[in-house]
């Protein structure tokens, strides 16, 4: 069998790809427009606090500290890994003038510790964005506080007199 003749065979074999469908046939409509209501969590402060009511506020202040908590404990074992991993490089850095530990594993040692210094660096910044997003929070409720006490109404009566 010739080239040619595989090749027609493709053509003939295959569906037609980008065609319009025929007169009449029936066409799935579009996906409908979904709007996200709220915010969401896996993204800081997907709604603006200055659009947010004060129940949603408060809401969204209760899961800011409870992510908080957990960035903060996060950030400490991170700290700790960072920390012991740094210590096994330089260590393995004088092992191996000694012959006691191989090239590859002093770099292995080295690239673990900068992965975990990476990791480190990730957390604070983690834990900076939590609490500056706790910040903002904190003033949005501060002024619907302040907002929402009642103004003094001076009476009109003394200067009608």
């Amino acid at each position: 069998m010739c080239l040619s003749t595989l090749f027609i065979a493709f053509q003939f074999s295959t569906p037609a790809i980008g065609k319009k469908p025929k007169a009449g046939a029936l066409v799935p409509p579009p996906p409908p427009i979904v709007v996200p209501s709220g915010f969401n969590m896996n993204f800081p402060m997907a709604t603006p606090v200055e659009y947010l009511s004060e129940d949603q506020l408060k809401t969204t202040r209760q899961d800011v500290v409870t992510r908080l908590e957990a960035a903060h404990s996060d950030l400490v074992e991170k700290e700790e890994r960072n920390q012991e991993l740094e210590k096994r490089a330089k260590l393995f850095l004088s092992l191996i003038e000694e012959g006691v530990v191989s090239k590859r594993e002093l770099q292995t040692a080295e690239r673990e510790s900068k992965s975990a210094g990476q990791d480190f660096a990730g957390a604070q910044e983690t834990a900076k964005t939590l609490e500056d997003e706790l910040a903002r929070i904190d003033a949005q409720l501060t002024r619907l506080s302040k907002k929402k006490q009642p103004v003094s109404i001076k009476s009109n009566k003394s200067k009608k007199q």
